[in-house]
């Protein structure tokens, strides 16, 4: 279409017919209107016959598709068309049921694709921004446009933050900064009445300070706690745990304050009332923190607990994007790492069966586990618990989902699947110093796996060297990681067995 309408490639059209149809497009079938043009054209249809004929297309009712295919021939051969070229033509009128609308819904959407496009080009913070303060009600979308931001657009999504977000998602600095609206139990009310204080009367200074300045009928304890958890009170340097044990008594204090404000009194102390203190409480673990994120914002913003686990992840697992995408389709056996989310538990007449997604770095599926799967292992299915998962992908309709056979967690799976680390070199670039490297660098990690070189030698064969007892490892993330700095992304790979 494009070579066509810069005059790059000739337009050809199947029939000369067809050039006063499909002029305007280049010769390529785009409207609805044309296909029922041409099969008025053609195959004498009337105009209602055509409207079923395009009806028939967008739907893709395959008997249907049969009986017009068999009228448009009939009305070809009375028009004197060729066979060949009649079926050839009904062939394209049909693919372009896949892409084709009318013109005016066409032009339309045309013309926003450009426009949204030009934006995402040339302003893609402030593009991005916008789309998710538009979709602000929706965690899920949100949390598509967050990965698309930084793995699309090498954008930064900031945590949202009391002193610095705004109701939606606004540009900082070429990084966005997460709407406090967004945040579940927030909302746009509450988020207004936290950017009319902060402008009036300053940043806040802590807990005690926020709700001593916002007002409190607009703010309730569960929009402040969602505030802590989502780590919007990070930037006043008090840990998560203990600002969230603070709120009861920062509110009772706040409200206590504002009372004696409505009726004219004061206190001529204070300034002496003594000092904010924050209670002691046990820190929340990475777990608990990044638990909670996910709970009020719907994703991880200030990390991700699969992080510490990537290199175990490339190396003996598989990314839930690739075993889902639908063009692959590939039933069979799979090994998934990832966080359990959205569990449930059922009771039916074989017994218990739990069904949970499994979220890696890449997406989710859904993983079954039934009574015989589950058998030992039930205090493994935990909302936020990582694990590694084997089990057969199938597909119901078209959704994909995993049976259980077998699962363990991240930690036990560097013990039972990482035994041996295999580290793959290219003769052409074998280099003593960095087997030097390797070695001091494997006498950090004393332990029991063993270390296996591969050496690809320059015609294609394989040469396979176990390095000595005396150089057995610990495999964890962390030395997997210093190895990759060392032999390069994709040249070494974790196994249960030799090889």
């Amino acid at each position: 279409f494009i070579r066509c309408k810069h005059g790059l490639t000739r337009v050809e059209y199947l029939l000369p017919q067809l050039e006063p149809i499909l002029k305007d497009t280049y010769g390529v079938i785009l409207y609805q209107e044309q296909v029922m043009k041409i099969a008025s054209t053609l195959a004498a249809y009337s105009l209602g016959e055509a409207d079923i004929l395009r009806r028939a297309m967008g739907k893709k009712n395959p008997e249907v598709m049969a009986q017009q295919r068999s009228r448009f021939m009939q009305g070809a051969r009375q028009n004197s068309i060729p066979e060949a070229k009649a079926a050839q033509i009904f062939d394209l009128m049909e693919k372009f049921a896949g892409y084709g609308f009318n013109k005016s819904h066409a032009a339309a959407y045309a013309v926003l694709a450009y426009q949204t496009a030009y934006l995402k080009a040339l302003y893609a913070a402030e593009y991005m921004a916008a789309l998710m303060t538009g979709v602000m009600d929706n965690t899920d979308k949100i949390a598509l446009y967050i990965d698309d931001c930084a793995a699309n657009n090498g954008i930064k999504v900031l945590p949202p933050d009391v002193n610095k977000s705004y109701g939606g998602f606004v540009v900082e600095r070429n990084m966005i900064r997460y709407g406090m609206a967004a945040i579940k139990n927030v909302g746009f009310a509450a988020a207004e009445e936290i950017v009319r204080a902060r402008k009036e009367f300053g940043d806040f200074a802590d807990i005690f300070d926020f709700c001593e300045k916002v007002n409190l009928r607009s703010i309730t304890s569960k929009t402040i706690e969602s505030l802590v958890k989502a780590g919007a009170f990070d930037g006043v340097l008090a840990s998560r745990a203990r600002t969230f044990a603070a709120v009861p008594a920062a509110m009772k204090k706040a409200e206590s304050a504002q009372k004696d404000k409505e009726m004219g009194q004061f206190s001529l102390f204070e300034k002496d009332e003594g000092k904010n203190e924050l209670p002691d409480a046990p820190e929340w673990s990475e777990r608990e923190m990044l638990g909670y994120e996910k709970e009020v914002l719907g994703s991880y913003i200030s990390s991700h607990p699969l992080a510490r686990y990537e290199k175990l992840l490339q190396s003996v697992a598989q990314r839930v994007a690739d075993i889902t995408n639908p063009e692959k389709r590939e039933p069979g056996e799979v090994i998934i790492g990832g966080v359990i989310q959205n569990l449930k538990k059922e009771i039916t007449k074989a017994g218990e069966k739990f069904k949970f997604d499994i979220e890696d770095l890449s997406g989710k599926v859904r993983v079954i586990a039934n009574e015989k799967a589950a058998e030992g292992k039930r205090h493994l299915f935990t909302e936020n618990l990582m694990l590694m998962v084997r089990g057969r992908l199938s597909y119901y309709e078209d959704f994909p989902y995993v049976s259980l056979d077998s699962v363990i967690t991240l930690d036990e799976a560097y013990k039972i699947l990482g035994k041996f680390l295999h580290i793959v070199f290219r003769e052409i670039g074998f280099d003593e110093a960095i087997v030097h490297q390797l070695d001091n660098l494997f006498k950090e990690y004393p332990g029991d796996r063993e270390v296996i070189f591969h050496i690809i030698t320059n015609d294609n064969r394989e040469m396979v060297a176990e390095i000595g007892a005396g150089t057995k490892i610990d495999i964890n993330e962390e030395l997997l990681q210093k190895t990759e700095n060392i032999v390069g992304r994709g040249n070494m790979r974790l196994s249960w067995k030799k090889e």
